[in-house]
């Protein structure tokens, strides 16, 4: 005999969902006394060496090409693209503090050019934390038109931060995100200035997430990407769907790629992609 779940709440077949909900929530209550939601009991004392802490950001500078920049030394990596009289940042990972550290480097390494550009790649977030921040310097937020949404609703807003406020809560701009501080990306996008080309691709099919953008520096023949090949870290198998859909796109795109750039981890030449395929696919074992 199976067993029937409506027996088991004493409720019959032809109840409303609302009904099987509470006598759902009574049974619970029956079964486990003991919980109380909420309720986790006294606080956890922080010790005073935790609670005095302090971590100081560094960024580690690395040049890939002339005006091409790495700006490391955290967890994941941005990277600086120089055009003639402006910027463009790919990915703003981490949180402000990060950002802002980022941001100094770049002033110091273009003065007196603006970044104009940053580029999202994904909204998971800690691939995000920064991009209230370069909204607030003026930035355009490069998207897919996915994520655009739930940017707008969640993290390009006027929302306050009020356990750590940030700039845009203490200084709120004039514009948000009003439609002009975004580009919401379709299949591709282009920034130049006539001299200088960097190219915006949008990532598919892809399991880890909808709404991937790459980018590709056709002169220099550098690809940046996040979360499609890791190499900070072995390539593991659980990462082959992802690293599969960065050379599908690579290769629809007819691109010449020489250099990898990941978000997590140092650039690589395209080789070493080519290898970790070639180790992890189950065809070759």
């Amino acid at each position: 005999m199976s067993w029937d779940p409506y027996a088991a709440l004493g409720v019959p077949k032809s109840s409303s969902a609302e009904d099987i909900r509470k006598a759902y929530r009574k049974l619970a209550k029956e079964l486990h006394p003991d919980v109380r939601p909420n309720d986790c009991g006294a606080p956890v004392p922080v010790p005073e060496s935790v609670a005095r802490a302090t971590y100081e950001t560094s960024v580690g500078v690395e040049q890939l090409a002339d005006g091409v920049y790495l700006l490391g030394g955290g967890p994941a990596n941005s990277y600086m693209i120089e055009f003639r009289d402006f910027v463009a940042v790919f990915e703003a990972p981490g949180n402000e503090e990060r950002s802002l550290a980022v941001i100094e480097e770049i002033a110091k390494l273009a003065p007196g050019k603006p970044i104009r550009w940053l580029i999202s790649t994904h909204p998971h977030f800690d691939h995000i934390g920064g991009l209230r921040t370069y909204l607030h310097i003026g930035a355009t937020i490069v998207a897919h038109m996915k994520n655009i949404p739930f940017l707008n609703r969640d993290v390009l807003s006027y929302e306050p931060r009020t356990v750590a406020p940030d700039i845009v809560s203490r200084w709120p701009p004039t514009e948000v995100a009003e439609g002009y501080n975004y580009e919401a990306v379709q299949e591709n996008y282009v920034i130049t200035d006539n001299e200088r080309i960097l190219r915006v691709y949008y990532v598919q099919p892809l399991r880890h997430v909808e709404g991937m953008l790459m980018a590709y520096l056709p002169r220099e023949r550098i690809v940046f990407q996040a979360d499609l090949f890791d190499t900070h870290e072995p390539p593991k198998a659980a990462q082959l769907p992802a690293m599969q859909s960065l050379a599908t796109q690579v290769q629809r795109m007819q691109l010449d790629v020489a250099t990898l750039a990941p978000v997590h981890g140092p650039p690589v030449p395209w080789s070493t992609l080519e290898s970790a395929l070639e180790m992890l696919r189950p065809d070759s074992r």
